[in-house]
């Protein structure tokens, strides 16, 4: 150690500038010698980390161009050094993987009912759309609403987009609004196409009247932009600036939202005629994907031609499988508080033993910013990953190499598993199936953060030689889960998830939050915690109908007693197709009566609430009674938004 020290300072600068922080780390811990050299030379060694890492693109770069960098990134702008800026965002990737401490946060409790998501970190705002109709915007420190549309001019369950300023929800009837936010509206000339109608003006003064606002700039108000109606009908639509994709059945068009001009046609999207459904679509600067229910296609948007058709109903797409295990999730399930995140070890194999459905379609794609690489999911919980996809569109490798396959492990019980959400950003996905809620990091190494880069080289066990296949995708992901979100129950009914590059939101059931669950516990209306069961097998699941059992022995033999948040059959069996769509219906028209009037309070001759088991309860829990009870069941079965921070803390 001291022949390296009495070597030039220069010259160990070079050799530090090729060690990773956690080298540096261990070195600087040796000896009060090297902490001090640390110490003096700490701009230089820091900032040639920040490079080593991709935490910066040169090492010219000034620490407060770095920052100002990433605006959106708030644990950084206060850093005050290189030594700070690399920790602070080394740890960042290190929470996205297990390995740090995170934290949750609710937003939207009051109006609720959430059904879609949209957030903005440069603004700070969080835009919802709710159950029973409406939109609203929340302020994403405070949570406090800035302002909104109400539920009778925006319809239930509405979907929206929303980028750079640009918010686009559907009216029925085949036409989509888009509104500006007033902070920055003045940025570009009103459209010269497609004005707002006199529809949206009434509900913007209306909207104005309703939600006054000290700034001067109506912080988080929006202002109608233009209305958009697409000839055929709009069977999915999808915004990423400056394009509005709108999808019919057989026709796909783009608009351009900053003049309100329709800019491209594209024919044929489904191939022949009566190939059924639209699930999803997605645009990139050069490429048009559309899921559908037969296939997933691409086109080409300067040729028009379709340049990859990838067949539904594929028993395998790929080569190259990773099985995702979710036996180390599976063990904290009923254990694990909100904010702990686990690494699932995931290894590729040859093996095409990954849990399928028999018939699945592709429910869901995006890609990255730069239109390079693709995550396609399908309905049966797989995922497919891959780089640079216009290789295989030119010819130059088979889509079979080139793609990575992954999916959850076959599972011991007989539930099918199934894909509810796909969102990916900054080469992160977050994705929730039946299962769980998993991350995946596409590029670990590219930040430095797989643990095995700090064994020396030649230490190291040889790679998989599978991993080396030439052109694979992402051969190094990382996966984890939130095990706290294993209710199946609720992860059938996440209707957005969110992904940035600090947080994950996605909807969630507001009896779920911290300070609710033990009394949504005592009510039977949350399984208790259950200790592992030996030969569980990865993806065991328990059975809804002990949650539906659980309620009917809490709230006892009543005649008026009515179900929980799914219908069940005389066997226990949950009742689907029409008829449960009715009966989902008219709950939500129950909840939503509920939520207005509030809990229906059972009074005895005393003007007290009779509580026939206030014995078993107590505390807070000695004020429910079985009123209050069924009111929790349908009142207060409010999807809200959960927010999971994988900030750094200092």
């Amino acid at each position: 150690m001291l022949e390296l020290f009495t070597l030039p300072t220069e010259l160990l600068l070079t050799i530090f500038a090729y060690l990773p922080v956690q080298a540096l780390r261990a070195l600087r811990l040796t000896s009060h010698v090297w902490n001090t050299f640390f110490t003096e030379n700490e701009s230089s060694i820091y900032r040639h980390a920040a490079l080593q890492h991709n935490f910066i693109n040169s090492k010219d770069t000034l620490l407060r161009d770095a920052i100002g960098a990433h605006p959106c990134l708030d644990f950084l702008q206060n850093a005050p050094d290189w030594y700070q800026y690399c920790k602070r965002y080394y740890q960042l990737q290190r929470n996205w993987t297990g390995f740090g401490k995170v934290s949750t946060r609710y937003y939207a409790v009051k109006p609720g009912f959430v059904h879609r998501l949209k957030v903005d970190e440069l603004h700070r705002l969080l835009i919802t759309t709710h159950q029973f109709g409406g939109i609203t915007v929340f302020d994403l420190d405070t949570g406090r609403i800035l302002w909104s549309l109400d539920a009778t001019y925006i319809r239930r369950n509405a979907h929206c987009e929303y980028e750079n300023g640009f918010l686009i929800f559907d009216r029925p009837f085949q036409h989509q609004e888009v509104w500006r936010l007033e902070s920055i509206y003045s940025e570009f000339p009103p459209p010269a196409y497609g004005p707002p109608d006199a529809r949206q003006f009434a509900a913007y003064r209306y909207a104005r009247q309703g939600h006054p606002h000290p700034s001067p700039d109506r912080r988080g108000h929006f202002r109608p932009w233009s209305f958009i109606t697409a000839p055929d009908g709009a069977h999915a639509y999808r915004f990423v600036y400056p394009d509005l994709l709108i999808c019919g059945n057989q026709v796909a068009w783009i608009w351009d939202v900053r003049t309100g001009q329709r800019t491209f046609e594209l024919h044929g999207v489904q191939g022949e005629p009566g190939q059924g459904d639209i699930n999803y679509v997605e645009l990139s600067p050069r490429h048009v994907f559309i899921c559908s229910t037969s296939a997933l296609r691409v086109f080409s948007r300067q040729t028009k031609q379709c340049v990859l058709v990838l067949h539904s109903y594929q028993m395998e797409y790929a080569n190259v499988h990773m099985p995702i295990p979710l036996a180390p999730s599976n063990q904290r399930q009923g254990t694990a508080d909100e904010d702990e995140v686990v690494l699932l070890p995931a290894e590729a194999t040859l093996s095409s033993e990954i849990y399928s459905a028999s018939y699945a379609e592709f429910s869901a794609l995006h890609v990255s910013r730069d239109g390079k690489d693709v995550a396609a999911q399908l309905s049966d919980t797989r995922i497919l990953l891959i780089r640079d996809f216009e290789r295989i569109v030119r010819g130059e490798i088979p889509f079979r190499i080139a793609a990575l396959e992954c999916g959850g492990v076959i599972p011991t019980s007989t539930d099918e598993q199934f894909s509810t959400y796909l969102s990916f950003e900054n080469g992160r996905l977050g994705f929730a199936t039946t299962s769980g809620i998993y991350l995946a990091t596409l590029e670990p190494r590219r930040h430095l953060v797989d643990e095995e880069l700090l064994v020396p080289p030649l230490a190291r066990p040889p790679p998989p030689a599978i991993l080396e296949t030439p052109g694979l995708s992402f051969p190094h992901v990382l996966f984890s889960s939130l095990p706290f979100y294993y209710a199946r129950k609720q992860l059938h009914k996440v209707s957005c998830l969110q992904i940035t590059e600090t947080r994950l939101f996605f909807v969630w059931d507001a009896k779920y939050r911290r300070h609710c669950i033990e009394r949504f516990r005592a009510l039977g209306l949350i399984p208790a915690p259950r200790p592992p069961l030996e030969g569980v097998g990865d993806d065991e699941d328990y059975d809804d109908y002990d949650e539906y059992q659980a309620y009917q022995e809490y709230m006892g033999e009543h005649e008026d007693d009515e179900e929980g948040e799914e219908e069940y059959d005389d066997e226990g069996e949950e009742i689907e197709g029409e008829e449960g769509m009715e009966l989902d219906e008219q709950e939500a028209d129950d909840g939503a009566a509920a939520a207005q009037a509030g809990p229906a309070i059972a009074m005895d001759e005393d003007g007290q609430r009779p509580d026939p088991r206030r014995s078993e309860l107590s505390g807070d829990l000695a004020q429910i009674d079985v009123a209050n009870a069924r009111y929790a069941v349908r009142g207060h079965r409010n999807p809200i938004v959960f927010c999971i921070d994988f900030s750094p803390r200092d």
